[in-house]
């Protein structure tokens, strides 16, 4: 899997963020008309500028920080070390597992302390400094949370599916051949073709999976 990381790849995003105040001001309709009159009419630069400012120093503050996320997770190209795992987020602030005096896990930190203050730090700036600026940060503050929602719960999917095959493993005999009940086998249950004779089904199991070993072989 090849992801593409906003901090890897950032100059895409400053573009989109960048050009927004154009087309949300009259920049973008002087810009238009200018151009068809050869830029014969002047524009008041200092009040685009006035209104806006916190939004380039904004896109500043995000390259830098981008650029810093990305040496934490460098990794030369012809390095094939093991060292590092590609696709490692990086490190998160210590002082998030003690906050408000308690101990939290990464997990909270990071679909719910850091989501949480980025939210609080864009409804700060909404109501004191840029409207704008301020609920793009409050938007991507959700965004943040519900991407590692998704991406522990896809998590937890895999270590229940894990959990399950191991299951299927341990008491496929008992199931398929001995024919138990599920209390016997922890409630799992072969549905498929059992009207065949033990010692056929005894000779057939070998064949469910990818490993000879039924505890840690994986059902086909």
């Amino acid at each position: 899997m090849n992801v593409i990381l906003v901090w890897q790849q950032p100059i895409p995003i400053i573009i989109l963020i960048g050009l927004y105040p154009v087309f949300a001001s009259d920049l973008g309709r002087y810009l238009a008309i200018s151009f068809k009159n050869d830029f014969r009419y002047d524009y008041d630069w200092s009040r685009f500028f006035k209104l806006y400012w916190s939004w380039y120093v904004f896109i500043v503050a995000f390259f830098i920080m981008c650029k810093r996320r990305a040496k934490e997770l460098v990794r030369y190209p012809a390095t094939f070390d093991l060292a590092k795992f590609s696709l490692y987020q990086g490190e998160i602030n210590p002082k998030f597992y003690s906050l408000f005096g308690r101990q939290w896990n990464i997990r909270q930190i990071e679909t719910k302390l850091e989501p949480a203050f980025f939210f609080s730090v864009g409804l700060i700036i909404k109501f004191l400094i840029a409207p704008g600026l301020g609920l793009l940060i409050v938007a991507c503050s959700f965004i943040y949370a519900l991407s590692y929602w998704a991406a522990y719960k896809h998590g937890d999917g895999f270590v229940l599916d894990k959990i399950d095959e191991m299951i299927c493993n341990q008491n496929m005999h008992k199931s398929f051949v001995q024919k138990l009940s599920p209390e016997q086998t922890q409630y799992f249950r072969f549905v498929g073709m059992d009207n065949m004779n033990e010692s056929f089904k005894t000779e057939l199991m070998p064949y469910f999976f990818d490993d000879n070993n039924s505890n840690i072989g994986v059902v086909k």
